[in-house]
């Protein structure tokens, strides 16, 4: 992952039209998925805001700082139970972050 990583990033300076194409079919269009997920927020399920700064805040709770201790090779990279635990820690996280309280 982290040299496929690397290499893309390598591409931005040399082939940026690339870069941005993968951007936008990989990592925005998932933004952009998880967008419509959000979209609780006009079934009032969440507190009202920014769609785009749930989702990121989301993503963010996902990688958190794991995410730079592997690609800096100072952990190795989770498990899929370990993912998994995380992904379920970071949507605990958020929906308590921002779920409406009951009336």
């Amino acid at each position: 992952m982290q040299a496929f990583e690397r290499r893309l990033t390598a591409k931005v300076y040399t082939r940026p039209e690339l870069a941005l194409r993968f951007f936008e079919a990989g990592p925005m269009r998932a933004r952009d998925s998880l967008v419509a997920v959000v979209a609780a927020v006009e079934r009032n399920e969440l507190i009202a805001g920014d769609s785009r700064e749930f989702v990121s805040d989301l993503i963010g709770l996902w990688q958190g700082f794991n995410r730079m201790e592997i690609v800096f090779h100072a952990v190795p990279f989770p498990t899929a139970k370990e993912l998994k635990e995380r992904a379920v820690q970071g949507v605990d996280l958020f929906l308590k972050l921002y779920r409406r309280p009951a009336q």
